[in-house]
Order: C-alpha cells, then sequence, then structure tokens
C-alpha cells in the first residue's frame, strides 16, 4: 500500500530525529541559515522591526500557539479515551468496591426500615398518649361538674 506524503514526512523526519548527532548537525544548519538570513538584511530580530511589523508578527505567533495548543488538547483528548484492559490488581480492587458498595447499601436500606418501623411506633404511642389525655379531661371535667345525681 502507498505511503501518503505526510506520512512518507513523518518517517523521513522520525529516522533524522533517531540519531542525535544527525539532529544536532541539522538544528545548527538552521540556526546558522538564520544568522546568515539576520546578516544580509532578509530577516530582522523583532526588536528592529516597525511598530506595526511588530503587532503582525506577535499576532501570528499568538495564532500559532493557540492552534498548537487546541492540537495538543486534542491529542491528550485521544490519548485519554483509549481503552485499555485492567490490570489484575484493578480486578481485586473493583471486586472489593462492589462488595463494599454492596455492604453500605445492605445497611442504607436496614436504617431506612428502622426508621419507618420507628416512625410507626411513634404514631402509635401518640395516639395512646392522646387517648390518655382525653380519659384524664373527661374525668376531671364530671369531677367539677355538680349535677343532682
Amino acid at each position: 500500500m502507498a505511503l501518503t506524503s505526510a506520512e512518507r514526512q513523518r518517517r523521513f523526519r522520525a529516522k533524522g530525529d533517531a540519531d542525535p548527532q544527525k539532529r544536532e548537525a541539522y538544528l545548527n544548519r538552521g540556526l546558522d541559515r538564520y544568522r546568515n538570513e539576520c546578516k544580509t538584511g532578509e530577516k530582522k530580530p523583532i526588536a528592529e522591526l516597525p511598530e506595526r511589523e511588530k503587532i503582525s508578527v506577535r499576532k501570528r505567533w499568538r495564532q500559532q500557539k493557540r492552534k498548537d495548543r487546541a492540537r495538543n488538547k486534542d491529542a491528550q483528548k485521544i490519548l485519554k479515551n483509549v481503552q485499555t484492559p485492567p490490570s489484575s490488581e484493578d480486578e481485586q480492587h473493583s471486586h472489593q468496591k462492589s462488595r463494599a458498595l454492596k455492604k453500605r447499601r445492605r445497611d442504607e436500606a436496614k436504617v431506612y426500615r428502622d426508621k419507618r418501623k420507628l416512625e410507626f411506633d411513634i404514631k402509635h404511642l401518640k395516639k395512646k398518649v392522646d387517648m390518655y389525655k382525653k380519659r384524664l379531661h373527661r374525668q376531671t371535667e364530671q369531677s367539677n361538674v355538680d349535677t343532682p345525681m
């Protein structure tokens, strides 16, 4: 299968970057080229540029940096979403976690059952208290009332 030009370029660059001496020579050639362009006047350091050009160059730099950050962010998202099988330790922990979760749920259910039962008991006892209050009230009312009987 034929390689795309991007793949060919990637392979070529990877081969050049694999050898540190070749990489150093490549970087030095680039630096020499930049210095030569500065001497001939093709390029100027940003300090020597007029104000309008400084603004446009810095704007270009910001745009390039924004693009670069977005590219890196996308690459990080892709790497984060890569699915890898969990290690055996993770399985053990997940088993322990599931058991702990079951126990917690069981305990919570018991607490709710107990709460409901206690609420029912409270309601029942309140009714009894009201009943005895009424009885007492009725008895005291009858003893205070003077009737011919």
